[in-house]
């Protein structure tokens, strides 16, 4: 079984890689001129039926050296941002040839994976619900959280891990252990242009209370609870991962075979 959509893993180390964000205050967002006459006509579609509009980031740059990933972003209102993908799937089905014209290297946007590793040492799959605004009813491997300016002014993407958890999973700062979390990679899709982070919080070694059945538990009266349809530890071979996914007759999420090879990596490197 294998993703659909074309990905492109853009930096990936089985040790894990060190990452600095750094927030362009001033920087405007960009939208390609082959969109800029229908984008103003979507903008307006998502004001109008959005119930909040926070402020997220539109990357930049991505520069790699070594294990040390640097990126750099300006911010994106929500609106904003899903105007932009509105007109960026648009493209893609009515114009593909313009679609691969579009500037090298453009990304509409950045989000995160947390991939979690259980004290017993099994991995988290989630069944996204059907509120939730891109990918219901899909499985993924980890947590998905979107990335606002805060997150980039931080300057390093940790506490956006740690918010991940705590609202997905009602797992707080201080359960997680000492160098519990690392990046392990980038990817960039050529279907949507979007830029992943995929981080990995590795429980094992912690209090056995963090085990599958006890982050659980904890995860039933987590904030975010109502994103996800259903939360599994399994194995982390990839027939595990099939038959799951097979057995519940849903599909995944694109580009989630990328991130388990990520997570077979770094796994066969501790």
């Amino acid at each position: 079984m294998t993703s659909i959509s074309p990905i492109t893993v853009v930096a990936y180390s089985r040790t894990g890689l060190d990452l600095t964000a750094t927030y362009l205050s001033d920087a405007t967002f960009v939208v390609p001129e082959i969109l800029s006459a229908q984008f103003s006509d979507a903008l307006a579609q998502w004001k109008a039926q959005l119930a909040f509009d926070s402020v997220r980031v539109q990357p930049s740059s991505v520069l790699i050296r070594n294990d040390a990933v640097e990126l750099t972003g300006g911010p994106i209102h929500y609106s904003e941002l899903r105007a932009l993908k509105q007109c960026l799937k648009n493209l893609r089905r009515d114009s593909p040839d313009a679609f691969e014209r579009l500037p090298a290297g453009y990304m509409s946007s950045i989000g995160l994976v947390v991939l979690v590793i259980s004290a017993d040492g099994l991995m988290l799959a989630a069944l996204r619900g059907d509120k939730v605004a891109v990918h219901a009813n899909e499985w993924t491997l980890g947590l998905g959280e979107g990335l606002e300016a805060k997150d980039f002014q931080a300057g390093t993407l940790e506490p956006a891990v740690l918010r991940a958890l705590s609202e997905e999973l009602h797992i707080v700062e201080a359960d997680v252990p000492a160098k519990a979390l690392k990046v392990l990679g980038l990817m960039h899709s050529q279907e949507t242009l979007d830029l992943t982070v995929v981080a990995v919080a590795d429980m094992r070694g912690s209090n056995p209370a963090f085990a599958a059945s006890g982050i659980l538990r904890r995860a039933a009266s987590a904030d975010d609870a109502w994103e996800h349809a259903q939360l599994l530890f399994v194995p982390t071979d990839r027939e595990s991962l099939d038959r799951t996914i097979t057995v519940s007759a849903r599909a995944a999420v694109p580009g989630m075979y990328v991130v388990f090879d990520m997570l077979a990596g770094y796994l066969s490197s501790r």
